[in-house]
């Protein structure tokens, strides 16, 4: 038995490559000059990098989490040392409970927070609210306020500088007592 030859017929037009991608001669051509272009381009960022002075991208760091933080911490400073659930703080605050358990999770281990179990459980503050500045919970939360100005120097050190003597000075009960204030309400417990 001889079996049937069998030669697939393809269009010729099949393996041709798509438009633009032809390997004629004229795309060789601009293909260098994209090169080229390309080439230029990194030399004239590098210059432009190496134009720039050093340390200018400095940010000072405070992100929202602590703003919450310190917030919700003035809510548990009005209610005194009656433990207060998450939810209820929360709630007050606007603030989503998960994102508020994961604060207050890294402020109970950094000694700011202790946690209550149990029904009438929830959370207080580990000290007085006058012993707990906004620079040790925003520190808790972000890091080192402003590494980078100071070691940029200059007006960045003066204004990074300026900022920690403002959280440093200011303590979770002034917060309190400055949103009981604007609340026209006063203060329950410090």
């Amino acid at each position: 038995m001889t079996w049937p030859s069998f030669r697939p017929t393809i269009s010729h037009q099949a393996w041709l490559p798509p438009r633009g991608l032809s390997r004629e001669p004229e795309d060789h051509a601009h293909q260098g000059d994209r090169r080229e272009g390309a080439e230029q381009g990194a030399v004239a960022a590098i210059q432009r990098n190496a134009a720039r002075p050093a340390k200018t991208d400095v940010v000072i760091s405070v992100t929202s989490k602590s703003r919450y933080a310190v917030v919700a911490l003035a809510v548990l400073a009005r209610a005194g040392e009656s433990p207060m659930p998450i939810g209820q703080v929360a709630e007050r605050r606007g603030i989503p409970v998960q994102f508020l358990e994961q604060l207050f999770s890294t402020l109970r281990r950094a000694g700011i927070l202790v946690s209550h179990r149990g029904a009438k459980g929830g959370y207080t503050l580990a000290r007085p609210a006058d012993q707990i500045t906004v620079l040790e919970v925003v520190q808790a939360l972000d890091g080192v306020v402003g590494q980078e100005g100071k070691e940029a120097g200059g007006i960045w050190e003066e204004g990074v500088e300026a900022l920690r003597a403002t959280f440093g000075s200011t303590t979770i009960a002034d917060i309190a007592r400055r949103e009981a204030e604007e609340a026209g309400t006063g203060m329950y417990h410090i």
